[in-house]
């Protein structure tokens, strides 16, 4: 009896899950953004430290953009019209001229830095986000949101039993391959819940 209660606490204290730890998400909302309301928003190249590429960090801020913008731009066309124009898009006056030429006066940009960590009996994933809405003709930043968002799973085991499933949770858990992804959309939601929506 002993034993199987000694094993149900172990298993209990082991199989601890954080589903997605709530940081605060800090954030500005300068005066001049509701005098040119954002119509039409670029999503500008990243600045992105760690395992997500870049491309599916700016692929996810596009998709959180929408619905609270008119019109996004997202990076494939961005990097075509780009190309076309002969302009660098980290640069501000060839941000600045993109605006003009193709009617789109808001960007946004994203920085992400973060990515897993394991431990033996514990894994975690997490990400330090931070997000820019920028008057692409000022370069003014007329929005900032900043947010850590991170996911965790295994245990402090009291038993080698649960020595064996705390190793056993944090290792499938950070090799789960969707984790990553997951865990980024969550940061970027609570980021965009910051950002006013709709028609202005």
């Amino acid at each position: 009896m002993r034993m199987i209660l000694a094993l149900a606490m172990s298993v209990c204290l082991t199989g601890c899950i954080a589903p997605v730890l709530r940081s605060p998400v800090e954030h500005d909302l300068a005066e001049n953004f509701w005098r040119n309301p954002p119509a039409c928003v670029v999503v500008l190249p990243a600045v992105v430290a760690g395992e997500v590429p870049r491309r599916l960090a700016e692929r996810a801020l596009a998709r959180h953009l929408f619905g609270r913008v008119a019109v996004v731009v997202g990076p494939d066309r961005r990097d075509a019209e780009a190309r076309h124009l002969a302009l660098d898009l980290t640069h501000p006056e060839d941000r600045a001229l993109y605006g003009t030429l193709a009617g789109c006066r808001h960007g946004a940009e994203l920085e992400l830095a973060g990515g897993r960590s394991y431990a033996v009996i514990w894994a975690e994933a997490a990400f330090d986000l931070e997000a820019r809405l920028i008057d692409l003709a000022t370069g003014d930043i007329v929005w900032s949101a900043r947010h850590r968002a991170s996911r965790g799973n295994g245990g402090l085991p009291i038993s080698p039993v649960g020595l064996v499933v705390a190793a056993g949770q944090a290792g499938a858990f950070v090799a789960d391959g969707d984790l990553l992804p997951s865990v980024l959309e969550d940061g970027l939601r609570a980021l965009m819940a910051t950002l006013p929506a709709g028609d202005y």
